[in-house]
């Protein structure tokens, strides 16, 4: 896994994949799920990072200017288990983070105690449940949480999207009439923070129909309240571009900055 990117000059979003810029880890290293936080001048990604010769993912950030150079890559938190997908906001003030922690069967909420490195747990949004990719939307006065889960062992972890709802992002967090909203591979899965452009609010969603992580919907958001949700798919993502790039499945839309995940098959041995 890795990123591409590319910083438009006008702010547009940028639909050819064939014009971005690669930005590749370290050896023995990958890079996904990347989220963003535009401030100084500087974008802030934070994203998952998977050193091979260990067991569990911890997360990072790299930093890139408007010139489109990078830094190294920083750890800013890691657990005894998996962590991935971490969602950042702003809230009041300050920063949060909800990085994916199925692995500890719970959704947790992180606040910055000094940006961008140091993270401290500030609560746990849901205990017992197998939740993926959650992120959070604030809409007419009150705040969202897409989320895919797993509520029965034969269910796959790409089929079915839930939304929540609460007065704050700290909960308490009460389902939507319809969950789950969308039950369907090609697209219920989380695939990035919701984003608006040109006065319309649009989800991208990972199609996991082939293999997972193969692309990326964006979908219209057309009615989100507490009874309805409806949306329609204005542009589908394939790693058609490229024919060494197997899948994407992140996308970002931030300021001047688009930018996506890939990956590609290499041997072990190289």
């Amino acid at each position: 896994w890795f990123l591409m990117f590319h910083l438009s000059k006008n702010g547009s979003l940028q639909p050819s994949m064939r014009k971005m810029k690669k930005l590749l880890p370290p050896k023995g290293t990958f890079w996904a799920d990347p989220h963003v936080i535009f401030r100084d001048n500087k974008y802030f990604v934070f994203l998952e990072e998977q050193e091979f010769s260990k067991k569990n993912a911890h997360i990072s950030v790299i930093t890139i200017d408007e010139k489109g150079n990078s830094s190294k890559a920083q750890k800013v938190l890691e657990r005894p288990y998996h962590l991935s997908y971490p969602f950042v906001f702003s809230y009041e003030g300050s920063d949060y983070m909800i990085p994916e922690s199925k692995a500890n069967s719970s959704i947790e909420l992180y606040k910055c105690d000094e940006f961008p490195s140091k993270w401290s747990l500030h609560s746990v949004l849901m205990k017992d449940v197998m939740a993926l990719d959650t992120t959070l939307h604030f809409h007419n006065e009150k705040w969202w949480m897409f989320v895919n889960r797993i509520d029965h062992p034969a269910v796959s972890s790409n089929d079915e999207l839930y939304i929540y709802h609460a007065s704050s992002p700290f909960g308490p967090w009460l389902p939507h009439k319809q969950n789950p909203v969308i039950s369907d591979v090609r697209r219920a899965r989380p695939a990035g923070k919701i984003f608006q452009y040109q006065g319309k609010t649009y989800r991208p969603s990972q199609d996991c129909s082939k293999t997972y992580g193969y692309g990326i919907r964006i979908n219209e958001i057309l009615r989100l309240d507490e009874n309805h949700y409806e949306e329609k798919e204005i542009d589908f993502i394939e790693p058609l571009w490229d024919k060494s790039i197997k899948g994407t499945h992140s996308f970002v839309f931030e300021n001047k900055l688009t930018m996506i995940d890939c990956f590609r098959k290499v041997s072990k041995w190289l």
